[in-house]
């Protein structure tokens, strides 16, 4: 069994305006299959539950690949949901200290009021350190949020900052 819970400060310039905001969560795994809930807000207030199949390695905190899928409602000026596929790995260097990436495809979702049929891509990619249950982190993340005509898109990109707590 392995838990979780992390926190992050967001500090991304959203389509040319500054931002800060902070993503919270928290996660459990059970051997190879784990189940996560988390708040963001890099572009919209969104919040996510997922699922997640670990392919390869024994733990979060040891190079692993973890393949995911999930769900997203994000609140814009209507709500909606969104499905979603991604992978994220772990990368050890050595014993404490290894690099994170992740890659996420959103899914067409229904048309959204003012929007149309919304899709996007994230990615997260950078540096850990684990101080034993404590990982301190940075990583650089990259979401994109378009509508299927691309009269209306929103970007970010920026760094991320926190830390997660193993259990």
């Amino acid at each position: 069994f392995e838990f979780f819970v992390m926190g992050s400060a967001n500090m991304v310039p959203v389509t040319r305006k500054a931002k800060t905001d902070f993503r919270y969560g928290a996660g459990a795994y059970v051997s190879i299959f784990g189940l996560e809930f988390e708040h963001d807000h890099v572009l919209n207030p969104e919040d996510h539950a997922r699922f997640h199949l670990r392919v390869f390695g024994y733990n979060v905190q040891n190079t692993n690949l973890t393949l995911q899928g999930g769900i997203r409602f994000q609140t814009t000026t209507t709500t909606f949901r969104q499905w979603y596929v991604g992978a994220s790995t772990s990368i050890y260097l050595h014993k404490y200290f290894g690099i994170y990436g992740l890659y996420r495809y959103y899914m067409d979702t229904v048309s959204v009021p003012g929007m149309g049929i919304l899709g996007g891509v994230r990615g997260e990619a950078g540096p850990f350190v684990d101080f034993g249950p404590l990982r301190i982190f940075g990583y650089y993340t990259y979401e994109q949020d378009q509508n299927a005509d691309a009269s209306w898109k929103a970007v970010s990109n920026g760094w991320s900052v926190g830390g997660q707590l193993f259990f």
